[in-house]
């Protein structure tokens, strides 16, 4: 038996099978009809759709097999997705890589094999829709052309599929973000209203020398509050329309992450002094990651606002930078309240709640939205560790290689 090397672009081959968020779904009709044209069109006992991850071949369709999945080692599949045309092997006895194969060799005895591969519009081999025999065979020229035509279509109900989850995820978004404009924003602008109608009427009796018992200075503390969440809010809610958008992702440019991340310790410069907090850095001078500038900085002030808002007073935070084996990792850390493993694990997930600050600080749980879509959308990865009053340390990694 001969095993298969990996393709040549095995590692984006890869990335782009996952995108399609279709491995270990339920069996859905689309693709069963399609296995059962194949069969029926080829005459032959067994059709699969077959797509290849770095251990497996996963049966996304079947008829005629039971199992669910195969070794990637043993999978005919795994030589099929090496070309570009159907892969056609009359007899597996009389092939020196397949001859003695465990499914040649057991059940299911493949004696003839025939699997066109399912290539992306990028060029990506996700793997086969393919025909088996126990009998050795050979398809017609016909047969052939329809089993490439069959394919075609696979990849095209796997785009579609994919489509009708980024709208339904795009539709989920918009109910999310027509919540947040008609609380969190309603409330942040009627408060500064309300608080302006108050110093009017202060003003006024003031004016005519009436007593009073109002602290103007309290209420302009909770009119620049409640304008800085405002202000906060519309520019999360621009980021996020920002990474809604595929063409805006595209527009990437060289950033220095070290002066972006001065530029955020600068913008929180006042609240980070309303608590007496220290904000220390350790990065690498001439750091470069490309990315859409706008998003790259949302995503380290969410960061550093989040661990502002959740310190208390007189601690430390840390902002850190580095780059280490082809990617570029930033750490934000702090002295904080911390929070619950359960917490953690909430922290970076869909329904998002957002909690109030060490000092009343409100927020709208977009920003850990913004940074968890960023993080995806760049392939990256993102660590939590916290305890209850210990702290929470955020690591995001983001590999270079997308630059």
């Amino acid at each position: 038996m001969i095993v298969a090397p990996p393709c040549g672009n095995e590692d984006a081959r890869l990335a782009t099978l996952f995108s399609y968020d279709v491995l270990d779904t339920p069996a859905e009709s689309a693709y069963d009809d399609l296995v059962s044209l194949a069969s029926h069109i080829c005459d032959k006992p067994i059709a699969l759709i077959s797509l290849i991850d770095a251990r497996r071949q996963w049966f996304k369709a079947k008829v005629g097999l039971d199992a669910t999945h195969t070794s990637k080692n043993i999978a005919f599949c795994s030589h099929a997705i090496l070309q570009d045309d159907i892969l056609e092997v009359p007899d597996t006895l009389e092939d020196e890589r397949f001859f003695d194969n465990p499914l040649v060799t057991s059940e299911p005895k493949i004696r003839f094999y025939a699997g066109a591969p399912l290539i992306t519009k990028q060029g990506y081999t996700l793997g086969t829709l393919c025909v088996i025999d126990k009998k050795p065979a050979k398809l017609s020229l016909d047969q052939k052309e329809a089993l490439s035509a069959l394919a075609r279509q696979t990849v095209s109900q796997l785009e579609l599929r994919l489509n009708n989850r980024k709208l339904d995820i795009a539709n989920k978004q918009k109910n999310k973000l027509l919540q947040i404009l008609s609380h969190d924003l309603r409330t942040a602008f009627g408060n500064i209203i309300n608080l302006a109608d108050m110093l009017q009427l202060i003003e006024k009796e003031q004016q005519q020398k009436t007593k009073h018992n109002y602290n103007t200075q309290h209420f302009l503390s909770l009119i620049l509050r409640s304008s800085k969440l405002g202000l906060s809010l519309l520019e999360n809610l621009l980021s996020w329309s920002l990474i809604t958008d595929s063409e805006q992702l595209l527009h990437k440019k060289p950033l220095n992450v070290r002066a972006i991340m001065m530029e955020a310790i600068n913008y929180l410069a006042t609240n980070a002094k309303n608590k007496s907090l220290t904000v220390k850095t350790d990065f690498k001078q001439d750091a470069i990651f490309y990315s859409q500038e706008n998003l790259f900085r949302s995503v380290i002030q969410n960061l550093l606002h989040n661990a502002i808002k959740f310190s208390p007073e007189g601690k430390d935070i840390w902002l850190l930078a580095n780059e280490l084996e082809g990617k570029l990792i930033i750490t934000v850390a702090d002295q904080g309240i911390g929070m619950s493993k359960e917490d953690c694990a909430l922290l970076f997930g869909s329904g998002v709640t957002a909690k109030k600050g060490t000092a009343g600080e409100q927020g709208s749980g977009l920003g850990a939205q913004i940074i968890r879509d960023y993080v995806r959308e760049h392939r990256g990865e993102i660590e939590v560790h916290s305890a209850v009053n210990n702290g929470t340390e955020i690591t995001i990694s983001l590999p270079l290689s997308n630059n």
